[in-house]
């Protein structure tokens, strides 16, 4: 009897040590943790994993309580819940190459992901209708980006220097492409402008330097300066063309 109880304790002791020792082995310590937003707490492990949990709008600030491990983050998780990415939440984050965004985010912030250079994908969910200024400015990694169908403006230098980005889908809800938007976007080719874009603002397309096809839809009424500017591979007669045809479009409107 006693011999069986001994075992048993001893199979008991062996299997709490083992179920210990997992759960350490893939525990992940924290390095820094704190609060931004009203209900929103942060927390960044030492796998580098940074997340955002709680309810509602994460807090806006030039300067954030993470900024001193902005080097440290590779992997960002927002949490269902969450429902605006503050201004310059996640910026100069040049080890990042991972983000989740939840369907509950409707806006993302001015120069919220500005210089993530190791950042190749991201999803933004359809809930968005709010993606501000140099959100993603030199996203030098950045290839490729659905803008969702509840976006109305795609604002100034949203995707500026985002040197690597080849494909872009702009949806029928845009009406506005602001200065610069995707200027220095070197390794685009293709870009449609669909009927929904009524103004494209100054050097939106500047300098970028692959880009030999555009189509621009039937209700653009207003094309600001330097728009192709030093687009080489455009041929120069196709930007006169479509100059041409949206000042005729817009006289024509006029006159009616």
């Amino acid at each position: 009897m006693n011999t069986t109880k001994k075992f048993l304790t001893v199979a008991f002791v062996f299997h709490v040590s083992l179920f210990a020792f997992h759960f350490s082995a893939n525990a992940q310590d924290t390095i820094a943790s704190g609060v931004c937003g009203t209900n929103l707490t942060w927390v960044l492990t030492d796998d580098s994993t940074f997340t955002i949990t709680g309810n509602g709008a994460m807090n806006n600030s030039a300067f954030t309580p993470w900024d001193a491990y902005l080097n440290k983050i590779k992997t960002v998780i927002i949490d269902s819940g969450i429902t605006t990415i503050g201004i310059s939440a996640f910026g100069y984050c040049r080890n990042l190459t991972s983000i989740t965004i939840p369907s509950s985010v409707t806006t993302i912030g001015r120069f919220s992901f500005d210089a993530c250079d190791k950042l190749t994908s991201i999803i933004i969910p359809n809930s968005v209708s709010t993606i501000g200024e140099f959100a993603f400015r030199n996203c030098a990694s950045l290839t490729s980006i659905t803008i969702p169908n509840l976006v109305i403006t795609i604002e100034s230098a949203t995707f500026l220097g985002c040197t690597s980005l080849s494909t872009v889908t702009i949806p029928n809800s845009v009406t506005t492409i602001g200065s610069y938007a995707f200027a220095w976007c070197s390794s685009l080719t293709t870009v449609i402008i669909p009927d929904s874009v009524t103004t494209i603002g100054g050097n939106a397309f500047l300098e970028c330097t692959y880009l030999t096809s555009v189509t621009i839809g039937n209700s653009v009424t207003t094309i600001e300066h330097a728009v192709f500017g030093s687009c080489y591979f455009l041929s120069s007669l196709l930007i006169i063309l479509i100059l041409f045809a949206k000042v005729q479009r817009t006289l024509l409107q006029v006159r009616n």
